[in-house]
């Protein structure tokens, strides 16, 4: 039996953003064995992308919060994932969005969960939240801009993401 951390669902119109569970593993290990997935971390093996994906579900347990799976229906596995992520104490904490089928781009999904996730965390009193989007990611880049994030061109990317840029989140550039 496998346990997953109880994690409240966010709904938008059309999507529903859930804690990731053990149906979403085959989409997640599909999509980080694809080129989709080669940056920042290269292409896994499928035994990697499950430690990944299971590294993703206990991060609720030790930070309290982390990445949603994204969904049109709750039911169904999810096709991307949506969150914060802060892999270490010394990392903060960071916005994440990954579409991981290309069926599913171009349709606003990763904007409509990023910007429901967003909206959750300020009304719980965050104040700003950094993105770094690879320097080459057109796709999010323009995402980023239809956030309202500012670019941080004075904060170092992290080295584990040397070709990243560094966006800003904050509840004014959303409204």
């Amino acid at each position: 039996m496998t346990n997953y951390p109880a994690i409240s669902p966010i709904r938008t119109d059309r999507l529903t953003l859930r804690g990731l569970a053990a149906r979403d593993l085959p989409g997640y290990v599909a999509y980080r064995q694809s080129p989709r997935s080669s940056v920042p971390t290269a292409t896994m093996t499928a035994e990697a992308a499950t430690e990944m994906f299971n590294a993703m579900v206990a991060q609720w347990t030790a930070r309290g919060f982390g990445r949603y799976a994204i969904t049109t229906d709750p039911e169904q596995p999810g096709f991307g994932h949506v969150g914060l992520l802060q892999a270490s104490d010394e990392d903060e904490a960071e916005m994440t969005w990954t579409l991981w089928n290309e069926s599913v781009s171009g349709q606003g999904y990763a904007t409509e969960a990023t910007r429901a996730i967003l909206t959750e965390l300020f009304a719980k009193g965050w104040q700003s939240i950094p993105a770094y989007i690879d320097r080459d990611n057109a796709a999010s880049l323009k995402m980023a801009a239809r956030l309202g994030a500012a670019e941080d061109t004075a904060t170092p990317p992290p080295a584990h993401f040397s070709t990243a840029r560094r966006f800003v989140l904050t509840p004014e550039g959303m409204s």
